[in-house]
């Protein structure tokens, strides 16, 4: 049994074609009409995948008032190529989690897990918006063994009022699985602009004096962005802040 609090309309739908594996889905089947509706208020759409066959299995209509009826919704490389350039390694370390999970979920032979976190994609009219995915990942033994994956996905360009943040959870916790918020967008972290400069300048080497130096700010002040810095990401030292975001690509 499928335990999804904050998108009920997912259950019946992989309940129903699952043990089918997610194939010969009928678009005129109440469940799937349901989800679609749920789908459409919220300008939203799921794709299914199989991770272990790195195959994407189905994808519901509102894929193409994203990114147009020419494009198709099985080709998986549709989010690289979309994607904004200074997103693009982030994109890739978020995608080599997603397989590493999916994949350790098979080894496992049990389990389900959740990763979610926001890129920036060029839609239909070639504009950048905010798009957040959220998979939630188990392993099914029917109709074979494998990882799936339904993904959600979600413009939420007018909710990350900030540039210079990101969100990223990769857990067991169900509660992050759910249409988003403000108060679920940030977590992982979320920078001001001047916190994300003294990030940059840490992370080149430069101790407070030339970070106050380059920003012509006082080193007091810069040791205050420092010691915010911490309390907010929950980190014991900036050198742990600036490795924890290279591996995510955040600089």
């Amino acid at each position: 049994m499928h335990n999804l609090p904050g998108y009920k309309y997912l259950v019946p739908f992989i309940e129903s074609y699952l043990p089918a594996g997610f194939t010969g889905i009928d678009p005129n089947d109440q469940v799937v009409q349901k989800m679609e509706e749920e789908l459409g208020m919220d300008k939203q759409f799921i794709y299914v995948a199989d991770v272990i066959q790195l195959k994407i299995l189905f994808t519901s209509k509102c894929f193409q008032d994203f990114f147009g009826p020419g494009v198709d919704p099985g080709d998986a490389s549709v989010y690289i190529s979309a994607a904004h350039p200074d997103d693009l390694q982030r994109h890739s370390i978020a995608r080599n989690k997603y397989l590493r999970i999916g994949t350790d979920l098979f080894i496992e032979k049990k389990g389900e897990a959740f990763i979610s976190t926001n890129i920036r994609i060029k839609n239909v009219d070639g504009i950048y918006i905010n798009l957040l995915f959220q998979a939630y990942l188990f392993f099914s033994e029917i109709p074979y063994p494998s990882t799936f994956a339904i993904m959600v996905l979600t413009d939420v360009t007018k909710l990350m009022k900030s540039r210079y943040g990101y969100h990223f959870y990769m857990g067991n916790d169900h509660a992050y699985f759910r249409f988003p918020d403000d108060k679920l967008l940030k977590t992982g972290n979320v920078f001001s602009k001047r916190e994300f400069e003294i990030i940059k300048l840490i992370s080149c080497g430069h101790d407070s004096m030339k970070i106050a130096e380059a920003l012509f700010l006082s080193k007091h002040t810069v040791n205050t962005h420092r010691r915010n810095l911490l309390k907010k990401t929950g980190k014991a030292t900036t050198y742990e802040l600036v490795m924890e975001l290279k591996e995510r690509g955040i600089i």
